[in-house]
């Protein structure tokens, strides 16, 4: 079976776009290879985006590419490589109609946000004689016309399946995120010396994330928790664009609106939700934080990283905290759970009610409830090494056995079996 997985790059990851700059500015010729070659440099970061799926889907046996179409030295590239014209390269609409046309896949999957509602799922499905089939693979909600027209929505999360069915979804499946397995060859062996961490965006400044600064800022004052915290932990006014400036302030305010102006967030993330969006909400009277975690604890505030250096950190990790953005709600869906995990880190998550379906709390992972049991988890943990290296080593044997995207892939193959 040929399948095109259309694969959105993360626009906020400016972490990222540095690696990528400085791995162009090495090997200025990079830019005039083939896509795939491109995109092999970028695995070789760790980039997780970057060809996981598609080479367990070929080792299954299909015929499968993953088109990272928003970066635009590999858009280029592609363009370049079918005979396109470079104006295509202009539009992500245009282009991933083209992209569909020139590979002239049995099987499309839009693994991004918006894309099929710009290009249009008729569009996509005319692009090329061979398309069959037109799925949608979303980490965050996006409910909107596009979902009725599709073949199958995937979702990360169990609790996004009354969202997509209410929204008229022919068929829902749940299909997580997972490890990007072959970036281990590229990890170098670290001393385990970082007793807590979290990697990642703070949510300072914004409603996406509320609660998880609030929990950051209590485990940086109570525990040795060290971060490695993206961009976003800047002061909220500085060096900001006009409009970056009105996308900040449409953020934080957005959850004070009501329902009705719950409609996107600057994540890039477009969520079109009645009463069963399982967002969580701030409380009454929440604001943002003036203050980001970087003044208050300079010396334990790293820059952020990704890829290969981002799994570094968890590899020297003793335990890694995570708690997943607030727009996502009751759901165990972030890259880092399996990421944490498998470079042998005990990951310390909150307790979703669909975490049990891919780890053992207690043994492979512990859970906590709130701030004051996170703190007491914490303590528990550096304080028993014998307890703490078992479950770290449980947690890696799960992730590396059921949550890489060999396993991801054996499940999205009798998904379309069945359509």
């Amino acid at each position: 079976m040929r399948i095109l997985r259309l694969q959105g790059y993360h626009p906020h990851a400016a972490a990222w776009d540095r690696r990528i700059a400085g791995l162009l500015a090495a090997d200025p010729s990079l830019r005039d290879r083939p896509w795939r070659e491109q995109q092999d440099a970028l695995a070789a970061l760790g980039h997780p985006a970057v060809d996981g799926f598609a080479a367990a889907l070929r080792a299954r046996g299909h015929e499968a590419e993953d088109l990272l179409f928003r970066l635009p030295h590999v858009r280029a590239a592609f363009l370049r490589d079918h005979d396109l014209p470079p104006t295509l390269a202009d539009d992500d609409a245009a282009f991933a109609v083209a992209a569909v046309r020139a590979i002239d896949p049995e099987v499309v999957i839009e693994r991004d946000v918006g894309l099929l509602r710009a290009a249009g799922v008729g569009a996509v499905r005319r692009a090329a004689p061979g398309v069959r089939r037109v799925l949608v693979h979303h980490a965050v909600p996006d409910v909107g016309p596009v979902v009725a027209e599709v073949d199958a929505a995937l979702v990360v999360c169990p609790a996004y399946r009354p969202l997509y069915e209410a929204a008229g979804a022919r068929r829902v499946e749940v299909l997580n995120n997972a490890f990007y397995a072959p970036a281990l060859a590229h990890v170098a062996p670290a001393p385990r010396d970082v007793p807590v961490s979290f990697v990642g965006r703070s949510g300072f400044g914004g409603a996406g994330k509320w609660s998880r600064f609030e929990h950051l800022a209590e485990l940086m004052a109570r525990t040795p928790l060290e971060c490695w915290l993206g961009d976003e932990d800047k002061p909220m006014l500085l060096g900001m664009s006009r409009a970056g400036l009105r996308a900040r302030v449409a953020e934080a305010v957005r959850p004070l609106r009501g329902r009705a102006g719950r409609r996107g967030s600057t994540d890039g993330d477009p969520v079109e939700a009645g009463d069963a969006h399982p967002e969580r909400r701030p409380p009454a009277g929440w604001r943002p934080p003036l203050r980001p975690l970087s003044h208050r604890y300079p010396d334990r505030i790293h820059p952020g990283v990704f890829g290969v250096d981002m799994l570094t950190v968890l590899g020297r990790s003793l335990i890694a905290f995570n708690r997943g953005p607030d727009r996502e709600g009751d759901c165990a869906g972030t890259f880092r759970i399996f990421e944490a995990t498998a470079m042998g880190a005990v990951l310390l998550t909150e307790a979703t009610s669909d975490l049990a379906d891919h780890f053992e709390p207690g043994a492979e992972v512990v859970t906590y409830r709130d701030v004051d049991d996170c703190v007491r988890a914490i303590d528990r943990l550096l304080d028993d090494p014998a307890r703490l290296a078992s479950i770290a080593a449980a947690g890696r044997r799960r992730t590396l056995t059921d949550h890489t995207w060999d396993a991801r892939a054996a499940q999205l193959e009798a998904v379309l079996a069945d359509l």
